[in-house]
């Protein structure tokens, strides 16, 4: 309630069943559009934007919610001063571990997105199936991510003879140190 400055109903519609953490879609919905009120406070949309982010893209977890206990780490003067990157990766190496553990566990809980990013810049051999040549130029312009959109995003004429999982798993386990990029 005092974070968003919202009344007590409106922050009990927030909460997921269980009480502990906010529904994310909920908390999209109920801040996705900010008045146009010259005197607002956008401190509450920026809160909500940032914890939106955080449970999306930094930190995600398999059902769409998020502690509120970081909203005090989330205001205008101390936000800038995190290690955004550095949370997503360590979020991402855990994730890549449950995977590696569990087995028959499939499902990462991060941004696979970078880690689709890395594996095309890092290693040639994969941009084949982007329909690349492995000497491919990458995008470098900014921002970055608009680029790899357009490579991923692409029509590919190799989609009709799409390559397994398996044929990448074994281009990637038969690599050497001279195939990947530095």
């Amino acid at each position: 309630m005092e974070h968003f400055k919202i009344n007590e109903e409106k922050a009990e519609s927030l909460m997921m069943n269980s009480g502990n953490s906010i529904d994310l879609s909920r908390l999209k919905f109920e801040f996705k559009m900010v008045p146009q009120e010259e005197d607002i406070d956008l401190e509450p949309y920026f809160k909500a934007s940032l914890l939106f982010l955080l449970g999306e893209v930094i930190v995600p977890n398999n059902i769409n919610s998020f502690s509120p206990m970081y909203l005090p780490l989330l205001g205008f003067n101390v936000v800038n001063h995190y290690a955004w990157g550095a949370a997503m990766l360590a979020n991402m190496k855990e994730s890549l571990e449950k995977v590696k553990k569990v087995g028959k566990f499939t499902s990462l809980c991060c941004f696979s997105y970078a880690l689709t990013v890395f594996a095309l810049k890092r290693f040639p051999c994969l941009r084949k199936r982007c329909g690349s040549s492995p000497l491919y130029s990458l995008p470098s312009g900014f921002p970055l991510i608009l680029g790899w959109i357009e490579v991923l995003c692409k029509p590919n004429k190799a989609t009709k003879n799409v390559k397994s999982v398996r044929y990448y798993k074994k281009k990637l386990q038969d690599m050497e140190e001279k195939d990947v990029r530095p």
